[in-house]
């Protein structure tokens, strides 16, 4: 009787080494997603980039309309997922997503928090204005939250978290708005310049 019983135990233990250990993402409030992250922003996936920031991770790019949380303004970013060879793994989202990202920044790399750190949401007209800064409230009137993961509490607590805050606005013609300004800048000077020499060359 004994030895069945042994063998019993050990057939379990057998079992249980060779099952997959899975890691577990811990459960983070609305509020811990929004004071535990040093980015938070809107953008659309644009898609996996070839760039390796490290191994066992996925990276995406993504271009950036709003900025609620963290001293930057860029247009582009780049943002890393664990990939497929750890249990960790999880995708930013399909290519041509909407998604509020609450992001951890660590050496100028930036991670979501978690999966719950990747928020599929969609804005039912376009709001940029001419400044730069716009109020939360008018960003959460036209704001619909839709990942499927969340209740509606939390998707109301996460709008009315938003509605008090300050949005960056980032413009996609900003960065070619400042290459025209250089360039006229530029084609002003040779003009100017052009017009001294021709002068010169004039009175001798």
């Amino acid at each position: 009787m004994l030895n069945i019983k042994n063998a019993v135990i050990s057939i379990v233990l057998a079992i249980i080494m060779t099952m997959n250990v899975h890691a577990c993402w811990v459960h983070l409030s609305v509020a811990e997603l929004f004071q535990n992250s040093n980015v938070i922003l809107i953008g659309t996936v644009q898609g996996e980039s070839r760039k390796k920031i490290f191994s066992e991770y996925n990276v995406y790019n993504v271009n950036v309309h709003y900025y609620l949380k963290g001293n930057i303004q860029k247009q582009n970013l780049t943002v890393a997922t664990p990939d497929n060879t750890t249990s960790l793994h999880y995708d930013l989202n399909e290519k041509g997503s909407l998604v509020l990202l609450f992001l951890h920044v660590d050496n100028r790399n930036y991670t979501p928090l978690s999966p719950q750190g990747v928020v599929p949401v969609s804005i039912k007209e376009d709001i940029l204005e001419k400044e730069n800064i716009i109020s939360g409230k008018e960003l959460v009137k036209f704001l619909e939250i839709i990942d499927s993961k969340l209740e509606d509490k939390e998707k109301n607590d996460i709008k009315h978290i938003i509605e008090n805050l300050d949005v960056l606005t980032i413009k996609e013609n900003c960065e070619q708005n400042n290459i025209s300004t250089n360039l006229y800048f530029v084609i002003g000077f040779l003009v100017l310049l052009s017009t001294i020499l021709i002068n010169k060359h004039i009175k001798r």
